[in-house]
């Protein structure tokens, strides 16, 4: 989750460039979990941000470098893949939003039984987790643009830049620049695939 104390909570609520947001608590039986990440809009709560969203965020924001996806094959079956963003993740803001991404990621589980002795197999591979991440990320995005809060600094951003205030960054367009790698360290295979 964010790095984020109460005195970065208190300066993000009173900065008219900046969308304070809190992490979430569950409880699971006697056990405290985090889970989501409330999203404030000016001083109101706007929504809560489930887990998979609260990820993302996180993966934008730099927070985070490691997230864990599901690629789908043909069947109901999925390759998991550990996605590492080693070069972070940078938001560009100019008369549209761009977020990019380079990562590299590590298969760690395939049950789709695929031939990864052909080279194609990682092409396809790396396309799908384009478009798995890419939809992961629109998702965040159209949450926080519904709700207008801007938890990625866009409005900040701007001003750092351009020295002028962005008013309703919410209705700007998003662009993804998504560069997936895949390696084939630590492959492993569904145990009943060999039985």
């Amino acid at each position: 989750a964010f790095d984020y104390d109460f005195e970065t909570f208190v300066s993000s609520y009173v900065d008219k460039k900046k969308d304070a947001y809190l992490n979430s608590i569950r409880k699971e039986e006697n056990n405290f979990k985090l889970s989501g990440i409330g999203a404030f809009e000016n001083h109101k709560l706007k929504t809560i941000l489930n887990e998979q969203q609260s990820s993302i965020l996180n993966i934008i924001s730099n927070a985070s470098n490691k997230h864990l996806i599901s690629v789908p094959c043909n069947n109901k079956n999925y390759t998991n893949i550990n996605m590492h963003y080693n070069l972070g993740t940078f938001t560009e803001v100019t008369d549209k939003i761009t977020i990019k991404s380079y990562i590299s990621g590590t298969i760690v589980e395939d049950t789709c039984q695929l031939d990864f002795r052909n080279p194609d197999t990682y092409k396809d591979l790396q396309t799908k987790a384009n478009k798995v991440i890419q939809k992961e990320y629109e998702n965040l995005l159209n949450t926080l643009k519904k709700n207008k809060t801007d938890l990625l600094g866009i409005q900040e951003n701007y001003y750092k830049k351009e020295r002028k205030d962005l008013t309703n960054w919410y209705q700007l367009d998003v662009e993804f620049d998504i560069q997936v790698t895949l390696n084939k360290n630590g492959l492993i295979f569904k145990v009943d695939d060999y039985e």
